[in-house]
């Protein structure tokens, strides 16, 4: 099992999409279905369940998914550190979740690199549970999410950065679609897509904030894994999820995120996470940066 076919699995485990993982990877689809085959037949299961319109992960694929992101990075990392020390430089690795910082980051790491050229950053891009789990293993030296974690946010410096908020991620023909806002009892009275409580343990303590009912008074179309579920299903109109505003940018003209009107807890920050005591002089740069950026001084 190679792992440049470990890497494309990865890839299509978020992407759920062939063509997408395939131009990434500068592969064809069919090159990309022999090497998932390949990976199939290693592990002895099916790890994609294909229709002819949509992909997604077995239960098997799912498991195997989370323990091969890790192997993946820890492959990247460990050939990321042995380049810089080789170059002699200081290797800092950063996750991010794809979107949530809009231009901010390609800014901030601009101003830092004309300041500290000595700096070479690895950039993660990958889901929101995946973040929290990488820091806290040292995969990570910070990570870019939001902050809605509260046993995250205790172990760590938090460093605010900007504001989102969740959103109803309905379908094009939806009935909520064509609003302005919807209240928290409207979305409720439909079939909710819910991220799973052990899975996605944050996001589901707040969207049960947001809700501010018990479960059994809502009706659960599906429990989800990831955010890409979520807003998968919401596309197809299986049911209707939250979702922060940021990802509206990546599926504009697909689907509609209505905003939630009615509750605080719709209100959401993304910041910047870095572990109390653990490479603080490594990130002190790239933290700088961010505050020079964030007030306009850059």
């Amino acid at each position: 099992m190679r792992i440049e076919h470990l890497k494309e699995f990865v890839t299509l485990g978020h992407t759920c999409s062939f063509g997408a993982t395939a131009k990434l990877h500068y592969v064809t689809e069919a090159t990309l279905s022999k090497h998932v085959a390949a990976i199939e037949a290693e592990v002895g299961a099916k790890l994609l369940i294909r229709d002819t319109r949509h992909v997604r992960l077995s239960r098997v694929g799912r498991e195997f998914l989370q323990d091969v992101e890790g192997l993946v990075e820890e492959y990247d990392y460990a050939m990321a550190r042995a380049k810089a020390l080789a170059a002699s430089t200081c290797l800092l690795r950063v996750g991010f979740l794809s979107d949530a910082c809009g231009g901010l980051l390609p800014k901030t790491l601009k101003w830092m690199g004309e300041r500290h050229p000595e700096m070479n950053v690895q950039l993660t891009s990958t889901d929101f549970s995946a973040l929290a789990s990488g820091l806290v293993a040292r995969r990570y030296n910070l990570i870019l999410t939001m902050d809605v974690d509260h046993e995250l946010a205790r172990r760590c410096h938090v460093m605010k950065l900007h504001e989102d908020e969740l959103c109803a991620a309905v379908s094009l023909d939806h009935p909520l679609a064509g609003r302005e806002a919807v209240g928290i009892d409207e979305m409720a009275a439909y079939p909710l897509l819910l991220p799973d409580a052990l899975q996605m343990s944050p996001l589901h303590q707040r969207m049960l904030e947001v809700l501010d009912r018990p479960l059994d008074e809502c009706s659960v179309a599906k429990v989800c894994y990831d955010m890409s579920s979520i807003i998968l299903l919401a596309e197809v109109g299986i049911g209707v999820g939250m979702a922060p505003r940021f990802m509206e940018r990546q599926y504009r003209g697909r689907m509609r995120f209505v905003p939630l009107v009615g509750s605080p807890a719709v209100r959401l920050s993304i910041g910047a996470f870095w572990l109390k005591g653990k490479d603080e002089d490594l990130v002190a740069p790239l933290v700088a940066a961010f505050g020079d950026v964030v007030q306009g001084r850059a």
